[in-house]
């Protein structure tokens, strides 16, 4: 697994032709949106909507989430 952080504005290329871009943040840094520009036969779900007995939430389950460091709106960490 990769593990990445971004600023707001920046993207993620998966491939050549998928791109996710971190759009937007809440305030405490808990929240934030993406943006997802993929070709329409890409499937694309959320984690949450799989069984708990799938293969795909077996790999969701080992990601690990530390604390967060809250972002100012421009996406810089504040001093």
């Amino acid at each position: 697994m990769l593990l990445l952080g971004r600023n707001l504005g920046e993207s993620i290329v998966i491939g050549d032709n998928i791109y996710i871009t971190f759009v937007e943040s809440d305030k405490s840094g808990q929240k934030f949106k993406l943006a997802i520009d993929a070709p329409r036969d890409v499937k694309i779900s959320r984690g949450e909507l799989y069984a708990p007995d799938t293969i795909q939430h077996e790999k969701l389950s080992k990601v690990t989430v530390s604390k967060k460091v809250p972002h100012t709106q421009d996406g810089e960490r504040p001093a």
